[in-house]
């Protein structure tokens, strides 16, 4: 019953959100029965492997009344198949393709603990050393949280506060400035002693990068990650640039899909304010998997699950920007994302040197389909080939 009545309340928060801002006279979209597909199975790939493929994508698309789907496979180090269904935006009738960008949410987030371990390894910095070793000043640092407690979520540094910080429409011209809006806010629990997933955390590990190297967050993540790993068409989503190939993002009431306000993610760049497509993603994997990014060992510290001060694991078994799971095709490690117009997730089996990466430009998350099963599905397809 209490369930029921708090999904009520949000649904009506958000219709009063859409009507306070004139998104209900907005043109009101539905899934098109029809729908343009494109499947492109690389060269090398095993013939007829796409088939497969195409029927999970296409289930998807019609299971879940979501504008779009793309989807990748990487296998050890090289990308195996991509392929996308429905439209990138549907008043103009784009259709979705694999150089479709989508917003990723938090997979921003082992984007950044990639580049932070890359720091690490030219020992540029210490993932153990205190925050305040790279910024004395920032109020809550003389607690004592390291970088790898905020980048497992265990430093007790708070996650967005109300809708005015989950769909921020405020810019902030610097790393600096969006940690200002929590500098102030108290722990929530000693560091190590708990376990918080928050945003505003990533902020400041890149507040710390920025500090070790005298380069801002974009272009250190830029040269680090996105450059070595090929990932061409990634980067932060900045309000008022849209690129062609971005797709129109859409969030869904009931059964219609409304065009999502345009916000500013300026205030979590860090954790949450990158745009990719499910090929780039694929490339972050294959980077990972075949040791072009980090070394095995620094691979393999990113991916260990990391416990609380007092031994017990914590609840999600998050490892540094990634939670790690097991199933019958062995160990995997994960992240979803979602955003105001568009949800993501990022699937990597190490020992198989497999990675799968979707996207879609609704707002819905799991509510639209369960995307860490659906990618598990997925996976099990190139698995056995």
């Amino acid at each position: 019953m209490l369930k029921n009545l708090l999904k009520l309340s949000g649904l009506l928060l958000l219709l009063a959100l859409l009507l306070g801002t004139g998104w209900l006279f907005m043109k009101v979209e539905r899934q098109p029965p029809d729908a343009p597909l494109v499947s492109a199975p690389m060269p090398g790939a095993p013939i007829g492997m796409d088939g497969g493929a195409v029927a999970w994508m296409a289930e998807l698309y019609r299971d879940s009344g979501v504008p779009s789907v793309t989807a990748a496979v990487g296998v050890k180090g090289q990308l195996l198949w991509a392929g996308a269904i429905g439209h990138a935006d549907l008043s103009a009738a784009v259709p979705a393709t694999p150089e479709t960008r989508y917003r990723i949410g938090s997979i921003s987030k082992p984007i950044t603990a990639v580049t932070a371990m890359r720091l690490s390894e030219k020992g540029i910095i210490d993932i153990d050393a205190p925050f305040a070793t790279y910024v004395p000043d920032f109020p809550s640092a003389p607690a004592g949280y390291s970088l790898k407690q905020l980048l497992s979520h265990q430093a007790g540094i708070r996650h967005y506060v109300g809708m005015a910080e989950a769909w921020s429409d405020t810019p902030y011209a610097t790393t600096s400035d969006a940690a200002a809006t929590f500098a102030a806010d108290p722990l929530l629990f000693p560091p190590g002693r708990g376990f918080a997933y928050s945003s505003h955390g990533y902020t400041l590990v890149a507040l710390a990068l920025e500090k070790a190297t005298g380069q801002g967050f974009e272009t250190l993540v830029k040269g680090e990650v996105l450059g070595t790993a090929g990932m061409v068409r990634t980067g932060l989503d900045r309000k008022g640039m849209k690129n062609a190939d971005d797709a129109t993002g859409y969030m869904r009431v009931g059964g219609l899909l409304f065009p999502v306000f345009a916000d500013d993610l300026s205030n979590r760049y860090v954790g949450g304010g990158f745009r990719a497509t499910a090929i780039d993603l694929v490339a972050l994997g294959n980077g990972l998997t075949t040791d072009a990014l980090l070394q095995a060992s620094t691979r393999d510290l990113l991916w260990v699950p990391v416990a609380l001060a007092d031994g017990s694991m914590n609840p999600e078994r998050y490892a540094l920007g990634f939670r790690v799971g097991e199933d019958e095709l062995g160990r995997f490690v994960h992240h979803g994302g979602t955003a105001n117009g568009g949800s993501a997730m990022l699937l990597i089996y190490p020992d198989l040197g497999l990675t799968i990466a979707l996207c879609t430009n609704d707002s819905t998350g799991d509510a639209a389909f369960d995307r860490l099963a659906a990618a598990r599905r997925l996976a099990r397809l190139f698995a056995r080939e």
